[in-house]
């Protein structure tokens, strides 16, 4: 099954496509009729190209078969074809619109039979929309909370999809450098870094190992969520050849950032500061265990590293990044 299977989308779409221009008559392809309606309702949810094959495909049976026939064949995917008809109808390509509310039409009423099917909702598991935006209007006395799940969602999609145009792939990186920022809590100064990282409970404080099946999980599944899509995300933009040169500094920055926090949370003075370095130090390390056998090693390596250069562009700035 095309919709179900597990193939990337490029190969989906050429499926599709090769099962769609097969260039042979209509009653030679009856016998195979069946495995026809598959990648028909594949390429009416797919490219707009497709869903004009599609849509070419089951006009011409449409004119060219008895109903009951074609009923019978359409029956296993009915549903499924017809939401797509449906949302078809709201394609913002006038040509592509026009066929669709005319193929519904030449179906004669019959389409309504399959009005009993249930609509495929999205629907939430949790009350909390996760990270939000505000947005505030001139003209508008409240602000507006946009919530950020969809739209870090969206940028990875665009970011795995090989078919992504390269300007949209770099806007997709923004938004979530910039999201994963704005979940960053970064002192301007260097000092209580410092005071931080050569605190005496460092060289003279045992090491608590961390048990394992004891490690903290953040509840705000939506939030969490959100925020592992970003990392991915800013990994993936790391490894990606036009974005490497933006993304690669920042996220060995991030993780420098993180380790910092690790060490101070696990083994430094735990101070009020160790948590304003991230308040979502949870969402990164709740999957891991931070434990560190030499303390006086890893002070020595820190000691060698720069501040992040998050902060570095932020002063730049102005405290914009």
């Amino acid at each position: 099954m095309l919709q179900s299977g597990l193939h990337k989308q490029y190969m989906k779409d050429l499926f599709v496509e090769l099962c769609l221009t097969v260039p042979v008559r209509l009653s030679s392809l009856l016998p195979y009729l069946p495995m026809l309606m598959d990648p028909l309702v594949s390429a009416l949810n797919g490219s707009q190209t497709l869903v004009s094959q599609g849509l070419r495909t089951l006009e011409l049976c449409v004119d060219n078969l008895q109903p009951d026939f074609l009923y019978d064949h359409i029956q296993p995917v009915r549903a499924e074809l017809m939401q797509a008809l449906w949302r078809t109808l709201r394609n913002p390509a006038d040509n592509i619109s026009h066929v669709a509310y005319r193929v519904l039409g030449k179906f004669g009423g019959s389409n309504r039979k399959m009005l009993k099917e249930s609509q495929k909702l999205c629907w939430r598991s949790t009350e909390s929309d996760g990270p939000s935006v505000t947005i505030e209007f001139s003209d508008c006395n409240t602000s507006v909370q946009l919530p950020m799940e969809k739209a870090i969602e969206t940028a990875l999609d665009c970011l795995k999809s090989a078919s992504t145009e390269p300007y949209y792939r770099r806007q997709a990186w923004e938004v979530i450098r910039c999201f994963l920022v704005a979940m960053m809590s970064l002192d301007d100064s260097k000092i209580p870094l410092h005071q931080l990282l050569s605190h005496s409970s460092f060289t003279e404080k045992l090491v608590t190992p961390v048990i394992i099946s004891h490690r903290f999980k953040a509840h705000d599944t939506p939030g969490r969520g959100t925020f592992e899509q970003a990392l991915t995300g800013a990994f993936m933009s790391a490894v990606i050849k036009d974005l490497r040169p933006s993304a690669l500094p920042f996220v060995a920055s991030l993780i420098r950032h993180y380790t910092m926090v690790a060490v101070a949370q696990q083994a430094g003075a735990n101070l009020s500061f160790s948590l304003s370095l991230c308040f979502l130090t949870s969402y990164c390390f709740a999957h891991c265990c931070v434990h560190f056998p030499s303390i006086l090693r890893l002070q020595v390596v820190m000691s060698k590293l720069d501040y992040p250069d998050l902060l570095k562009k932020k002063k730049k700035t102005g405290g914009i990044l």
